[in-house]
């Protein structure tokens, strides 16, 4: 569903075209779906990882449209931000390196032992240990694997890669994600093919099914484990669910969402502490569901979060014009620059002003990069806005395929550590390097 919305807004804004004179209505998320507006509170770099650190580099996506005669043009994916039990936080980098926090610092673990090819994700366990979940180069095999905090293989797995059946003990089927509990209990979802979980011993790297809910081709985005419950998304005779249950015992909670929200309903990215859910249709939306399926809360979308110094900015679409909020942590403001066209993404902010990418392309959601034969316009114009004059430039973005890399700052909405109903951790990459940002809300 989100792929086809993709397809449409990149197809329209081709057709569409833009001038430095023209002006397209902005819209913005109203509040149909109920409960209050928040606003942001507050943001800081938590993190940084440059990339100067020796043997890592950013993860880099070049794509050609499906116009062969247009150039291609490269991206940076951010990488995936995972938080320990004991609240460190780890980088899964390209090329299967990792990265740890380490006060102020990161340290790179070193996973050669495990002989992982093609690394999906990891687990961190609170004695600093890792599992790591991935496969064989020729991607016939599962691989699952456990290092200790030094890089010294622990354990190591294999098991048949099939799509068509699971067996959960011999590590047979299609696996994509570990998940980690409150308690540090970690989970092997089998949900791509039945709707089997097992529980990883840390000691012997074994894999006994431990629940089975009988439903096929469950999303593994929409599963959650939080304090010994399984949440999910179902979706029955035409009605979304939240659910919920013990991983032990006990049976399905089974709770019909509002009307409002059925839409958002199948696009959840983590539990909240009350045990609602935080749901995102379109990147930088967000919404506050409630245990009983009611929305809450919502945001004004984020069209961009970027850093520049001990500064984080984010750029919100308004009826009237953009804001970009800009905050240290200690002291946020708000700056009103004017009307922007739609789909205006802030990628780069410093001393001298904003600049902005226009257009829409697949990778504003760096969750669903493009599909062979899609159609998408790259992103080829750049709005500058100064600062002092609020002067808008519209400029051709260079053909150069290095030019967007050279410039464009990005965070990822996808799956962000929800650190309490206020607070998230999104995890972002630009030219100097990947970070970590700290962002709260708070109600109007």
């Amino acid at each position: 569903m989100r792929i086809l919305l993709c397809f449409v807004i990149a197809l329209l804004v081709a057709l569409s075209g833009y001038s430095s004179n023209a002006v397209l209505s902005q819209e913005t998320p109203s509040n149909s779906v109920g409960g209050v507006n928040v606003s942001i509170s507050s943001m800081s770099v938590v993190a940084d990882l440059p990339w100067s650190t020796p043997d890592i580099q950013p993860r880099i996506f070049t794509f050609q449209t499906s116009n062969k005669f247009e150039p291609e043009f490269s991206t940076q994916i951010p990488p995936d931000l995972i938080q320990g039990v004991n609240g460190k936080l780890w980088l899964v980098l390209t090329k299967g390196k990792v990265a740890t926090q380490e006060g102020n610092s990161w340290r790179l673990l070193n996973t050669d032992a495990a002989r992982v090819d093609k690394l999906i994700t990891i687990a961190p366990l609170t004695n600093g240990s890792v599992i790591l979940l991935g496969l064989d180069s020729n991607e016939k095999e599962n691989i699952l694997a456990a290092v200790d905090s030094s890089g010294a293989l622990l354990w190591r797995r294999t098991g048949t890669y099939d799509s068509n059946k699971l067996d959960l003990s011999l590590l047979r089927g299609y696996f994509n994600d570990l998940i980690v509990d409150t308690d540090g209990a970690v989970y092997l979802p089998g949900t791509r093919i039945r709707g089997a979980f097992a529980r990883i011993d840390p000691v012997s790297g074994a894999t006994p099914q431990v629940l089975d809910i009988g439903e096929y081709h469950i999303n593994d985005d929409g599963i959650f484990i939080y304090k010994g419950e399984l949440f999910r998304v179902l979706y029955d005779n035409g009605v979304f669910y939240w659910i919920r249950r013990p991983i032990v015992g006990g049976s399905d909670n089974k709770m019909r969402t509002s009307e409002k929200i059925q839409d958002l309903v199948a696009y959840p990215l983590g539990v909240l502490p009350d045990g609602g859910a935080l749901l995102s249709k379109d990147p930088g939306s967000l919404t506050w569901m409630s245990p009983t399926g009611e929305a809450t809360r919502q945001n004004r979308l984020l069209a961009g979060i970027v850093r520049h110094g001990k500064e984080v900015f984010a750029a919100i679409p308004g009826d009237d014009q953009m804001t970009v909020v800009h905050s240290t942590g200690d002291h946020t403001e708000r700056e009103f620059i004017g009307k922007l066209p739609e789909h205006a993404r802030l990628i780069r902010a410093d001393d001298s002003g904003y600049d902005f990418l226009l257009g829409y392309d697949i990778f504003d959601d760096a969750s669903n990069p493009p599909y062979l034969g899609q159609i998408s316009r790259p992103v080829d114009r750049l709005i500058h806005v100064d600062r002092k004059t609020k002067e808008h430039r519209v400029t051709k973005l260079s053909t150069d395929v290095d030019r967007r890399l050279s410039i464009e700052g990005k965070v990822s909405y996808d799956r962000p550590v929800i650190v309490d109903s206020n607070t998230l951790l999104l995890v972002g990459t630009d030219p100097k390097g990947a970070f970590v940002v700290r962002i709260s809300f708070s109600d109007k």
